[in-house]
C-alpha cells in the first residue's frame, strides 16, 4: 500500500523507491503484487513514467484515508509509550468553571492515569485526533457517537450583590433593563429573547460589554461591571460563595434550556481509563445537580 501510494503520488517508481528507501525493483514487485490481489491494473506504464488508471485513481482516493488513520494510530501509540494518558476535550469556559475544581478527586482516585486536557470551542475530530472523550455543549444530536447527558443548564441574569442592591430578591425584568448589560456571544439565550419573554419593551441591547467566553462574562459580573445572562453551571462557585446573585433563578423562566454531554466513539468505552472517567464524571454531574437543587430549595426557604 505504501509503495503504491508513493508511486501514485510521485508518478515514478524510482522516486517512490528513493522516498521509501527501497530499490525500484522492490517497489515494482509490491505494486504488481497489489494489482494481482485486486485483479486490476493500477498504473499505465509509458517509457520511464507511470500514470494511474481509472481503477488506480479510485483506489488511491479511497485508500489514502485508511493509510492516514493507520499512520496516526502508530504515531499515537509510539508517542504515548506505556503511559496511560487520558485526553479529555471540553469548552474553554467549562474547564475552569466546572471541571478543574473537581479534577483532583479523579486524580486521587486513579493515580495511574495522567490527564491531558484540551479546551477549545471546536468539536473533536475523534478520527484524526488523540482525544479519548469529550464534554460537549449543545443539543445532544451527534449521530454515530455515544452520548450521555451530564448537566442541565439554566441561563439567568447574574450580577454582584452590590449592583443588585436592595432589589436583589424582588428585582423585576424592567429593573434589569436599566442596568449595564454584559453580552455572552456564544450563549444560547440572548438578552433580546429574555426581555421579550418578560414582556419588557424599553431596553437597549446595542450597548454593553461583549465576550466570546462565558467565564469572562461571569467574571465581569462578579467585578460589578454589569449583569450577565449566563449559565449557572459556569457561575456555580461564585453563586455558592455569594460573589453573585441570581434574582430570577427560582422563577419558571429559568428551566433548563440545554445541557452538557459526555461524548465519544462507542469503542473508546472499551478502554479502562475512559470507562473510569465516564463513571466518575457522571457521578460528579449527578452530585452537582443535586447540590444545585438543594441550594435553590435553601434560598427559597430563606425568603
Amino acid at each position: 500500500m505504501h509503495a503504491f501510494e508513493s508511486a501514485a503520488r510521485l508518478s515514478s517508481i524510482n522516486a517512490a523507491a528513493a522516498e521509501l528507501r527501497l530499490t525500484p525493483s522492490a517497489i515494482s514487485h509490491q505494486v504488481k503484487a497489489l494489482e494481482r490481489y485486486l485483479g486490476v491494473a493500477l498504473f499505465r506504464r509509458a517509457h520511464r513514467a507511470i500514470f494511474l488508471t481509472d481503477a488506480g485513481t479510485v483506489f488511491l482516493q479511497l485508500a489514502s484515508g485508511a493509510l492516514d488513520r493507520v499512520e496516526h494510530a502508530a504515531k499515537v501509540v509510539i508517542e504515548r509509550g506505556y503511559a496511560d494518558i487520558l485526553t479529555v476535550h471540553c469548552a474553554p469556559t467549562f474547564a475552569p468553571a466546572w471541571l478543574m475544581p473537581r479534577l483532583a478527586d479523579f486524580l486521587a482516585s486513579y493515580p495511574d492515569v495522567d490527564v491531558r486536557l484540551h479546551a477549545t470551542p471546536d468539536l473533536s475530530d475523534f478520527v484524526h485526533s488523540d482525544v479519548d472523550i469529550e464534554i460537549r455543549y449543545g443539543t445532544g444530536d451527534w449521530p454515530g457517537l455515544y452520548v450521555v447527558p451530564l448537566i442541565a443548564e439554566r441561563i439567568t441574569p447574574l450580577l454582584s450583590p452590590r449592583l443588585a442592591g436592595r432589589a436583589r430578591r424582588r428585582m423585576t425584568a424592567s429593573e434589569v433593563a436599566k442596568l449595564p448589560l454584559i453580552h455572552s456571544e456564544r450563549s444560547l439565550l440572548s438578552w433580546t429573547a429574555w426581555f421579550d419573554a418578560h414582556h419588557v419593551t424599553n431596553y437597549n441591547v446595542a450597548r454593553g460589554l461583549r465576550f466570546d467566553r462565558g467565564y469572562l462574562s461571569v467574571q465581569a459580573a462578579v467585578d460589578g461591571l454589569g449583569v450577565a445572562l449566563e449559565s449557572t453551571v459556569f457561575a456555580e462557585r461564585d453563586l455558592d460563595r455569594g460573589a453573585l446573585v441570581a434574582p430570577f433563578l427560582e422563577r419558571e423562566d429559568t428551566r433548563p434550556v440545554s445541557a452538557h454531554y459526555l461524548v465519544c466513539p462507542l469503542q473508546h468505552l472499551r478502554l479502562t481509563k475512559v470507562r473510569r472517567f465516564h463513571d466518575w464524571i457522571v457521578r460528579m454531574a449527578r452530585e452537582s445537580d443535586e447540590a444545585q437543587r438543594l441550594a435553590r430549595t435553601h434560598r427559597s426557604r430563606k425568603r
